[in-house]
């Protein structure tokens, strides 16, 4: 059944207390649905006590009387109606609750990687992100559907001891005490099992990024023969994560056992109890069999109680890595008033590296990391941020800064869509300079260039299918071909600086000096800096950058006798 969240979402106010804040945030925004849920649970298990009492007394009617039963057979009809039309309302009711937990928890994990933008990949892994959009949503699901059946229990529980205490005192209080006293017996458990949970989410959390970065990277991972290196990294993760689960199993599985050894225990103990009492006359056998059926039936209040209690321990875990991600804020930036300068160059007062305005510039770096850190600066995303022409990138308006600064990031994706949409970026880029990027980045046989033309400069006009229905990110694209076109929406953007993490790191050697060839002629005259390795992007670039232990200038000619510039390509 579909669940829509209402609009009255509660807005989140993070505070010190992830758990109380959490719990408060998603369970009060639908008070009056999960206060339906619990009535409706109430008449549900609560009209279920009464069928035992019905046919108690039907049987000492017929004992005492002879006859009567017709009477206690319609009201036991009657009772049975009640069940079956409650319980049909109170799981329509609980699907609409629990999807709406779900929802709510993805709507605004979703709503907060919008507000945090492109710090959420500094500040979260892809697999905290996943985890909490899927397992950890589904918790808080699962525990606005045990409220529901709780609530139930615990009212029929109480209606069970009532009808109880009206036949026999001593009976009812065993069983008033006797339950409590099993729970708080399992105290222990529960608190492993809370434990144990959230070991468990965290190595789930580790393999779910392993698995993604090792996915993306597989190519690469081949090509630098590290492919064993990382498949046994996520070997091992998952054989933590394995005795994690079996731990956490465990734990669950005494409190399966202790849902039918504890009240099994109680049942006997009290149907003794019963049987001697009636066979001292102190209790009619109708009550006997009225006994025996509140207990049965009080077997249930047990279970969904040790079940919420497990509940609530998984939420209590998932509401803290929830509260970690919504409580999140963005790096505060102040306005600026400074005009972006019409020359740009830039420089990043970290290590220093200026890169000249109209210039092809090559970033090579010993570390790969470090170059795309000096990029982020550069580009204003990270701080300290860069200075162009002199001015800092924090006192030019950021609308500014974006407008003239673009950078591709070396794990840029694609979405599903138009592919033709995707490219014509704001919405003003004609058909002829779509061609023309593709052209650049050698990423027209992709939309219908015949691969016997691929060399061919200018290309052949021709109709191209421009117009590719994409899947998500892009799958079914190789690696080579999602970065080709991820390169020629970066160039479609226009910017008078363009910064180019590692382009062409999945593309083979014949289409990277195509590819080198052809930038460098695209973006003549306009400040382009390219962190890479390749000795194709770096024979046709006007300078040279190398980031050692401290920052040289040159050209690709002049650094081969460098050992250390020379390790960096060759790596």
């Amino acid at each position: 059944m579909a669940a829509t969240p209402s609009a009255s979402l509660p807005e989140f106010h993070p505070d010190h207390r992830p758990t109380r804040e959490v719990f408060g945030w998603l369970l009060g925004g639908q008070r009056l649905r999960i206060t339906l849920l619990v009535l409706l649970y109430c008449c549900f298990f609560g009209f279920q006590i009464l069928v035992p009492y019905l046919v108690g007394r039907a049987v000492q009617d017929g004992i005492e009387n002879g006859g009567g039963i017709a009477r206690w057979a319609l009201l036991l009809a009657g009772v049975i109606a009640v069940v079956t039309v409650s319980g049909y309302a109170a799981w329509a009711v609980l699907e609409m609750a629990r999807l709406d937990g779900i929802v709510r928890t993805e709507r605004a994990v979703l709503q907060q990687i919008n507000r945090l933008g492109g710090e959420i990949g500094h500040r979260f892994s892809a697999g905290d992100i996943v985890s909490i959009t899927s397992s950890d949503a589904a918790s808080f699901g699962t525990l606005i559907a045990t409220i529901g059946h709780v609530g139930g229990s615990l009212f029929s529980f109480f209606l069970a001891v009532a009808l109880l205490a009206a036949q026999s005192v001593d009976l009812a209080l065993a069983v008033l005490f006797g339950i409590p006293f099993m729970l708080l017996c399992l105290r222990p458990t529960f608190t492993s099992l809370e434990t144990r949970n959230a070991a468990q989410r965290s190595k789930l959390a580790t393999v779910n990024s392993l698995a993604g970065d090792t996915a993306i990277g597989l190519r690469v991972l081949r090509g630098l023969g590290g492919e064993d290196y990382f498949a046994n990294r996520y070997q091992t993760a998952c054989h933590n994560l394995q005795r994690a689960g079996e731990a956490t199993a465990r734990s669950r599985a005494v409190l399966e056992g202790a849902q039918v050894l504890l009240p099994g225990i109680l049942l006997l103990a009290v149907v003794w109890w019963g049987a001697r009492k009636a066979v001292a006359g102190q209790l009619a056998p109708g009550a006997v069999v009225a006994f025996y059926g509140y207990l049965t039936l009080l077997v249930r209040p047990l279970r969904f109680t040790i079940l919420g209690i497990s509940a609530v321990a998984r939420a209590r875990v998932a509401a803290r890595r929830i509260h970690s991600l919504l409580a999140a804020q963005p790096s505060v930036r102040p306005a600026g008033t400074e005009t972006f300068p019409q020359e740009v160059e830039l420089r990043d007062p970290e290590t220093g590296i200026s890169i000249s305005a109209g210039r092809f510039t090559a970033l090579v770096d010993e570390s790969p990391t470090r170059a795309t850190a000096v990029l982020e600066r550069l580009a204003g995303y990270a701080e300290p941020t860069g200075e162009v022409t002199g001015v800092p990138l924090s006192d030019v308006p950021i609308e500014q800064v974006r407008a003239r600064i673009h950078m591709l990031h070396h794990d840029a994706h694609l979405f599903s869509g138009d592919l033709h949409d995707q490219l014509n970026v704001d919405g003003e880029r004609s058909r002829d300079d779509i061609i023309r990027a593709l052209h650049t980045a050698a990423a027209l046989d992709i939309v219908g260039l015949d691969p016997a033309d691929v060399e061919l400069d200018p290309p052949r006009d021709q109709p191209y299918a421009t117009h590719l229905a994409l899947r998500e990110r892009g799958r079914g694209l190789s690696g080579g071909q999602l970065q080709r076109l991820v390169l020629a929406r970066a160039l479609l953007a226009e910017s008078d600086a363009l910064l180019l993490d590692r382009p062409t790191s999945a593309v083979d050697a014949r289409t990277e000096r195509r590819i080198a060839a052809r930038l460098a002629r695209h973006r003549a005259g306009r400040t382009t800096v390219v962190a890479t390795s390749s000795p194709h992007l770096l024979a046709v670039v006007d300078e040279v950058v190398f980031h050692g232990k401290q920052v040289w200038r040159g050209t690709h000619a002049e650094f081969r006798k460098h050992p250390a510039y020379r390790r960096s390509v060759r790596q």
